[in-house]
């Protein structure tokens, strides 16, 4: 069955070496998916905390929960696992992969590139704030944490409760030495808002204040406009407001014949053909940290009237 009328599915990778809390983030995301149905994909059970009421059924290498979402385990063959949910009735709305701990999130990401019906979303990557830099003082540790980094869209710097203040600085300072444009987020049990990991909707004054993460609030921006859009000039300057707005997601008129999907995650910017809305005007929202720098050259690209 092809995904939702061959709309690809959302692929989200969330990748961190061993401990870093990429489980404590799967198991708040089985527990509250927010309505949307998500088809997770772990090395194992073991080590996901699954309230056996929300359980439906449990067959296999597969949990059905009752709030839609299903948890899999990967099997033989990690492709084979991914196309399976691809397959599911219905059509999973997101994809979520957890990558070893060890492992390099990049080459999963890959995968999207080259299957039709997947959407890479996001690359996101937990780091633990209290034995990162002791973690990369080890030479057999460092290449694996490196390439991790490397490869994301999005760092959760978890476990910040553990940490003092010199050694977030110290966290921080080495990420940002290694991807200078990576945006950095702080977050304590890897309680980080649902909208930055997930994607976001188009609602205008669309609003999650009441899920700040720990130490930096969020806000969003909504903008409309009734011109053709220059693709061009709006991508320069969400690239120039990098890395203070984190996601972005915009339907959007690019010539007098074509609307597009704009869909961006840190500081990677995807385009796609789109039907037109139902309004014909084109929308864009953008997420960031509080306060978002001025918007005002954003809001003329917006209004350009060349294509």
């Amino acid at each position: 069955m092809p995904p939702r009328d061959d709309v690809p599915v959302p692929l989200t990778i969330i990748g961190g070496f061993l401990g870093s809390g990429k489980t404590t983030l799967l198991n708040r995301l089985l527990a509250e998916p927010r309505g949307q149905r998500f088809a997770v994909i772990v090395n194992d059970f073991g080590a996901i905390t699954i309230d056996d009421k929300l359980i439906t059924s449990h067959e296999g290498q597969t949990i059905a929960l009752a709030n839609g979402c299903v948890c899999c385990t990967i099997g033989d063959n990690f492709l084979r696992t991914l196309l399976d949910a691809l397959k599911m009735t219905p059509t999973p709305d997101h994809i979520v992969v957890e990558a070893s701990g060890v492992a390099d999130p990049a080459r999963i990401a890959d995968i999207a590139s080259i299957e039709k019906d997947l959407r890479l979303d996001g690359v996101i990557v937990l780091a633990d704030a209290s034995q990162l830099i002791a973690q990369m003082a080890d030479s057999r540790l460092a290449d694996t944490i490196e390439r991790q980094v490397d490869s994301a869209d999005l760092v959760l710097l978890n476990k910040t409760d553990l940490a003092d203040e010199a050694a977030l600085r110290a966290c921080r300072g080495w990420i940002a030495n290694r991807r200078q444009h990576l945006f950095i987020y702080d977050v304590v049990q890897a309680n980080a808002p649902f909208e930055l990991l997930f994607g976001m909707d188009m609602a205008p004054d669309h609003s999650s204040s009441s899920h700040k993460p720990h130490h930096i609030p969020f806000e969003t921006l909504s903008f409309t406009s009734d011109q053709v859009v220059s693709a061009h000039s709006l991508e320069n300057e969400l690239r120039a407001l990098s890395p203070h707005i984190i996601r972005a997601k915009g339907i959007l008129q690019t010539s007098p014949s074509e609307w597009s999907l704009l869909q961006m995650v840190g500081a990677r910017i995807e385009w796609a053909k789109t039907p037109e809305p139902a309004d014909a005007v084109s929308q864009l929202v953008v997420i960031g940290p509080t306060p978002l720098p001025n918007t005002s050259a954003l809001q003329a690209a917006l209004s350009s009237a060349t294509p």
